[in-house]
Formats: structure tokens, C-alpha cells, sequence
């Protein structure tokens, strides 16, 4: 008990039988700066105890009921009051023998009657001196021990591993963490060298690192790679800092390691991401511009041809001018799927009845020494897709599964109903491992049907993998390959509101897996006209569209068909035109994307003075807003660019012929 600024210097406990006794002690003991308690008896001074523990007991040997030397021993042996100073004193018991055997019983002092006042209060004050700087010893030990159980609390508990190491960077210490994140027991690393979980490539780094800390530097956390038990590497945030002895001097290493390999895979996802949408962006932007310019091209050659007699000498030469420009329609067709803003003509598909129906093309298409199987999934849900692209997805993964299988092997094609739930996939009614399962983070939860093709081929390495979805990206030699065709498969599947994984490792196949959203009730099935001939009509039409050289032939095909045409090169002039026309606007026919204002956009104008008028939207592209916005509403009307000129007769006379 430490007396606090401005109280007494401490209490005194004072038993003796002789009052006049009692009596002297309380006064010079007051003096002195004390409080004095008195008790007479022996078993009044333990009866005092137990209400309250002074500082110090000053004891007479000779008490009425018991002798000082016992009631000594029981206050030491009471762990209550074991570390209470007590002070004997006699005028009877004053042999060596007396004083040894008081002091053998646990006192801390022993005074023999007559004794000096003065000589009293310095013996007290000495014993509380010493009894104070113990019990502060003890606190201070006892905090010490506590400090050190949250210590050790805080690295068992914590998920990172710390580790600490001696100078010559062998083990010291190794918490759970670590032993959950690199797979060795604390037993097995005590004493071995740190570099047991450090690649041989890294070790240089990790030393230039720590000569940092030792010369005193501010370093800032480290990102880097460790190894596991198992092999297996694992990138790691690490933060180093040197570990002090008593006088300063650096003893050894303190590291704290937290596995980043998962927040490091998702960065990387990420990064990918946001890679192919800017490279998405510019491929559609190059997309729409070359089918400006397919249109042109295409639509003048089938002016030409439709001119021209067949035995002409020329003819050919039109014909492979025109079948080069359907084969560059088809490559901006791919990069347009790529970058998602291809209209998709989305239909109810059985992907079961989709499969088979490729089947044959299949077989062709990949030769007699690849084996092919097809494993349909029962109760298949249906997908909302289009088809043509969904068959034309197909047959580039088979395409690729042929091409890695040079020798012969093994391609395989599933189907199956998948459950996406908060805690990842699962797959209704067929056990499947937890690997081919993984959760998909950027897929919302629901019901999904799974199209998964698998090679036995010979698989891709890492780098390979990184850049597989890229446009143009092959690793096929010079003109066996455009690059686009798993750019086209990347862009229909995201597009189509699902998600592609890949699987592969050198020696071991390719497995891609397609997720598509699932749909349970079937939709009625859409009746589309076939047009195989050229019709034509005599109404007005009002041609808007902002390129140019587009404007101009499908003024001249349209004039061909015998339509009347307004034309205007944007949305304004297309007003002021419709305003100015005093005789009827059959149909409107604009481009979707235009500066300033949108078809989309010229259309509602329009509408609102002349509710009459059919509109039908052409464009190289559509972007995810405008086809939210106007051209998935019911009725809405669609020619892609580059057309020919049969379809765009066959569209106009359709939307012309339709119910207002």
C-alpha cells in the first residue's frame, strides 16, 4: 500500500498489552507522519487485520492470550497479509536466541526493549522502504506477465504470420499464422533459416531489404513471394522492423506476413477487366467505322452486279470484290461481339437442340482422329440468347480444341443446369468438385446453364492464358489464324449477361465453361419473313444518316427500289425536312448513332407531328443505352450494317407492311 501526496506516511498497526506502551508508540509514531492503530490481545490484532491491512505491524512479544511469535507466524501464512512487514519487540525475549528464532518465524525486524523513539521510526520507515519497493516489483512484474499474455494472446489469434528471426536470420518465434500460412509446424521451423520459405530468386531482395532496416531506414511494406510447405508459392505483404536488447542494440528481425494472393488474383482479374473493356471501346469504334465503309463498298458492288449481264467479263472480278467485303463484314462482325455492341438477335434456345444440331458440322469440321462426345445435361433450362452466334461460339471453341490436338484426342462438350448462389455455384442433380465450382464474383446470383468445352490437347501456359481474349491475339502461325475468334466468344458471352472461365496447364487439355442466364417458361417462337426476291414500292421515305458516302448509296438503292427519298445528314435537318415535306412520310430510316441527336431520339421527335410514320434503325453498332432505350421495345426494327441490298428491301417492305 503506497501512501499518496499529502496523506500519512503510512499506518501502524501497534500491539501491546502495556497502554503506557500503546500509548508512547501512537505518539512519536503520529509525529513521524503515521497513523496508529491499536490492539491489546493477540487476537484483536488479527481481528483488525481482517478488517483492514495497515502497512506494518509493530509486535510485542508478550500478550496476554498468545506470544508475539506465533500470532507473527499466522499473519505470514495468511497469503492476505504474507507480504506484511512486522516488526518485533521485547523487553522480555532479548536473547540471540529469542531474536533468531523471531526472525526464522517471518519477522522482518527484531528491537529489544528499551529502545530509542527515534530508533523505532527509522527501523519503521527502513522496513516500509524496502516492503514498498517489493510490492513495486511485484506490481511491476505482475503487469510485465500480464503484458506478455496479451502479447502472446494477440500472435496466437492473429491470421498473419509473425515471425521473428536472430541476426543470422534464423527462426525464433512462429505464430499459428504462420503455421496456417506457409504449412510448417512452429517445432519444424525453430532454429532453421528464414530462406526455407523465401524462392532463391527473392533471397537477395529480402537481404538488401533488411540491410535497410539495420542501417535505420524507414522502409515501406514489402510486396513479394514466399513459399509454402507444399511448394506452392504465395504472394505476401511483409513488414520488417529490428528487434532492440536492453541497451539499444539490435538482437534481431521482427516480420509480420499477411497472405495477399487472393486480393492479388482479384486485382489482377480486375486489371484484365478493365484491359479488354478499353481494348472492347476501341474495337467497336473501329468496328462501326470499317462497316461505314463495307457499306459502301458492298452495297455499290451489288449495284454493279445487278446492272451487269452475267457472262459480262468484269462480273467476276465484282463478285470477289463483293465476297472480300462479306469476308471483312464478318471480321467486324467478331470484333463488335467483342466489344458487346453487336445487336444480338436474341431468341429462347435449347442449347441441348442447339448442340446436336451442330453436331455433323462438328465432325467435319474437326476431322476423324478427334474422338467427339457430347454429354447433354437432363431437364436442360433454356437460354435467352442468339443463336448464331451462340453456334458460331461453338464452332471456334471446337476450332481451337482441333488446333491444340494436332496428333488426335479427345474433345468433349456438356451441358448442364447450374445454381449461382451467394456462397458460389452449384450443380442441380449432378456432383461436381468444388475446383469446377468456384464462386464467380461478377455473376449475380440465380439459376445459369453451363456449356462447357474440353480438350485433351495441348494446353496453355500462364502468359498464354492473360491474353487469350484479346482481339488479333493468336498463337497461331502467319495467316492460320485472325485472333478474333475468342474475342468473338469473350463478346457474345458478355453480352448475353453470362461469364467464361478457362482451365488449362500445359500437357493437361483446355476446359472453357460458359455460364448463360437460365430461363424456365418458353417464349413464343418469332415468325420472320423470308424475302428471297427484291421487293418494291413506291412510298416516301426520309433517309437520315451522317456518313457521307453511306447516305448517298442508300439514296441510290432505295431510288432503285422506287421509293421517293428525303434525305438530311443529322437529326435537326431531318426535323426541318418532315416540317417543310407538305406530302406524306411513309417511313423513317435513320442511323442509330448520329452527332448530336440519337435515332433513337429523332424518332420521338418525329413521332410527335407525325404519329403516322414507321421507323426502321440502321447502324454499324448500338450501345448498351440505346438498346435499353428504344431498340428492345416491342416493335422496334433493326437493319445491321453492312447490308446488302436484299435485306435492306426485304426490311423496309416488312416494316412498311406491319400493323401501325
Amino acid at each position: 500500500m503506497l501512501p499518496t501526496p499529502g496523506s500519512p506516511m503510512g499506518t501502524i498497526l501497534a500491539v501491546d498489552d502495556d497502554s503506557l506502551g500503546r500509548f508512547a508508540l501512537a505518539h512519536f509514531l503520529g509525529r513521524a507522519g503515521f497513523e496508529v492503530r491499536e490492539a491489546s490481545t493477540g487476537q484483536e490484532a488479527l481481528a483488525q487485520l481482517a478488517q483492514g491491512k495497515p502497512d506494518l505491524v509493530l509486535l510485542d512479544i508478550v500478550l496476554p492470550d498468545a506470544d508475539g511469535f506465533a500470532i507473527c507466524r499466522q499473519i505470514k501464512a495468511n497469503p492476505a497479509t504474507a507480504n506484511l512487514p512486522v516488526l518485533l519487540i521485547s523487553g522480555q525475549a532479548v536473547r540471540a536466541e529469542d531474536r533468531i528464532f523471531g526472525l526464522n518465524g517471518g519477522a522482518d525486524a527484531y528491537l529489544v526493549k528499551p529502545v530509542e523513539p527515534a530508533e523505532v521510526v527509522a527501523h519503521v520507515k527502513a522496513l516500509l522502504r524496502v516492503h514498498r519497493a517489493e510490492e513495486a516489483a511485484r506490481l511491476a512484474q505482475r503487469e510485465t506477465e500480464a503484458a506478455r499474455s496479451r502479447l502472446a494472446a494477440i500472435l496466437d489469434s492473429s491470421q498473419d504470420a509473425i515471425i521473428s528471426t536472430t541476426l543470422d536470420e534464423r527462426v525464433q518465434t512462429w505464430n499459428p499464422g504462420a503455421e496456417r500460412i506457409f504449412g510448417y509446424s512452429s517445432a519444424e521451423m525453430q532454429g532453421q533459416p528464414i530462406h526455407k520459405i523465401i524462392p532463391p530468386e527473392r533471397v537477395e531482395e529480402m537481404r538488401d531489404h533488411i540491410a535497410r532496416i539495420l542501417q535505420g531506414e524507414q522502409v515501406p511494406i514489402l510486396e513479394t513471394v514466399h513459399i509454402r510447405k507444399d511448394g506452392h508459392p504465395i504472394h505476401v505483404a511483409l513488414t520488417l522492423s529490428a528487434l532492440r536488447g536492453a541497451s539499444g542494440e539490435v538482437v534481431g528481425l521482427c516480420g509480420t506476413s499477411r497472405d495477399i494472393t487472393q486480393a492479388r488474383r482479384v486485382e489482377e482479374q480486375l486489371r484484365q477487366a478493365q484491359k479488354m473493356e478499353a481494348v472492347g471501346r476501341l474495337a467497336g469504334g473501329i468496328a462501326h467505322d470499317f462497316n461505314n465503309l463495307l457499306t459502301v463498298i458492298n452495297g455499290y458492288s451489288d449495284v454493279v452486279l445487278v446492272g451487269m449481264h452475267e457472262h459480262d467479263r468484269i462480273a467476276p472480278m465484282i463478285r470477289e470484290i463483293k465476297k472480300a467485303g462479306e469476308r471483312a463484314a464478318a471480321l467486324t462482325s467478331q470484333l463488335l461481339a467483342f466489344s458487346r455492341k453487336q445487336l444480338l438477335q436474341r431468341k429462347e434456345v435449347d442449347l441441348n437442340a442447339l448442340v446436336v444440331g451442330v453436331m455433323s458440322m462438328l465432325s467435319r469440321l474437326i476431322g476423324t482422329d478427334i474422338q467427339l462426345e457430347l454429354v447433354p445435361g437432363p431437364n436442360l433450362r433454356h437460354v435467352m440468347v442468339d443463336p448464331i452466334q451462340a453456334e458460331q461460339t461453338l464452332l471456334n471453341l471446337a476450332v481451337n480444341a482441333r488446333d491444340a490436338m494436332p496428333y488426335g484426342g479427345k474433345l468433349t462438350v456438356e451441358t448442364r443446369n447450374v445454381l449461382i448462389e451467394e456462397d458460389g455455384p452449384r450443380t442441380i442433380g449432378v456432383a461436381v468438385g468444388d475446383e469446377e465450382c468456384s464462386p464467380q464474383p461478377d455473376l449475380p446470383s440465380g439459376p445459369y446453364v453451363l456449356l462447357s468445352v474440353s480438350d485433351t490437347g495441348t494446353g496453355m501456359d500462364t502468359q498464354t492464358l492473360s491474353h487469350l481474349f484479346e482481339p488479333f491475339f493468336t498463337t497461331k502461325t502467319v495467316g492460320k489464324g485472325t485472333g478474333l475468334g475468342l474475342a468473338a466468344v469473350y463478346g457474345f458471352v458478355k453480352q448475353s449477361g453470362g461469364h467464361v472461365e478457362v482451365e488449362s496447364e500445359p500437357g493437361s487439355g483446355t476446359a472453357f465453361r460458359i455460364y448463360l442466364p437460365g430461363i424456365e417458361a418458353p417464349a413464343p417462337i418469332e415468325n420472320t419473313g423470308n424475302h428471297p426476291d427484291l421487293p418494291r414500292g413506291n412510298e416516301t421515305i426520309l433517309l437520315v444518316e451522317d456518313e457521307d458516302g453511306v447516305r448517298a448509296l442508300t439514296r441510290r438503292l432505295l431510288r432503285d427500289l422506287g421509293y421517293a427519298v428525303l434525305m438530311a445528314a443529322n437529326g435537326a435537318q431531318a426535323l426541318e425536312v418532315a416540317r417543310q415535306h407538305q406530302g406524306q412520310i411513309d417511313l423513317l430510316l435513320t442511323d442509330l448513332v448520329m452527332p448530336g441527336k440519337s435515332g433513337c431520339q429523332l424518332a420521338h421527335d418525329l413521332l410527335g407531328f407525325r404519329p403516322g410514320i414507321r421507323v426502321l434503325y440502321m447502324s454499324g453498332y448500338t450501345d448498351n443505352d440505346l438498346i435499353r432505350h428504344g431498340l428492345e421495345e416491342p416493335g422496334t426494327t433493326f437493319v445491321a450494317k453492312p447490308f446488302s441490298l436484299a435485306v435492306m428491301a426485304g426490311k423496309i417492305r416488312e416494316v412498311l407492311a406491319a400493323p401501325k
